[in-house]
C-alpha cells in the first residue's frame, strides 16, 4: 500500500481487531480447559496415591500370608522330620484355609497386575504426547540398551 487511504486502513484495523478478539476468545477457552485439566490432574494424583496405598496394603497382605505359610511349614516339619504329633485335622484345616487365601490373593494380584499394566501403558503414552516426546528420566532405564 503506497497511498494513504483512511478507509483501507480502517478496514484493516477492524479485521485485525476481529481476529484479535477471536484469538482472545480461543485463549480464554484454552485457559478454562487448562484449569479443568489441572483439576483432573489433581484427581489423578489423588487416585494414584490411593492406588499406591492399595499396593502397599497388598504387599503387606502377601508378607502376612508368607509368615502364616512359614508357620504352617514349621508345623508340618515338626510332624514329618521330628516325628512329633500335630493335630492332623487342625493341620489340614489350616492348610485348606491357607490354600483358599492364596487363591483369593492370586485373583486380587492378577486383577491389580492387569490394571497396573493398562494404566501405566496409557499414562506413558499420554505423558509422551503431553510432553511432546520429551524423555522422562525414569523411563530411560526401561529402554533396552
Amino acid at each position: 500500500m503506497t497511498d494513504f487511504d483512511c478507509a483501507v486502513l480502517h478496514r484493516e484495523n477492524v479485521r485485525t481487531c476481529r481476529e484479535d478478539s477471536l484469538w482472545l476468545d480461543e485463549v480464554r477457552r484454552w485457559q478454562a480447559e487448562h484449569r479443568r485439566v489441572t483439576g483432573w490432574l489433581h484427581a489423578v494424583e489423588s487416585a494414584w496415591s490411593e492406588a499406591e496405598a492399595r499396593l502397599d496394603a497388598h504387599a503387606e497382605a502377601i508378607r502376612a500370608h508368607e509368615q502364616k505359610l512359614r508357620e504352617h511349614e514349621e508345623t508340618i516339619g515338626y510332624s514329618w522330620w521330628k516325628r512329633r504329633d500335630v493335630p492332623e485335622r487342625r493341620c489340614l484345616a489350616d492348610h485348606e484355609e491357607l490354600e483358599a487365601k492364596h487363591r483369593e490373593m492370586k485373583k486380587v494380584h492378577e486383577e491389580i497386575q492387569q490394571l497396573h499394566k493398562e494404566v501405566t501403558e496409557e499414562m506413558h503414552e499420554l505423558l509422551r504426547t503431553v510432553l511432546s516426546g520429551a524423555l522422562v528420566e525414569e523411563w530411560v532405564s526401561e529402554e533396552p540398551e
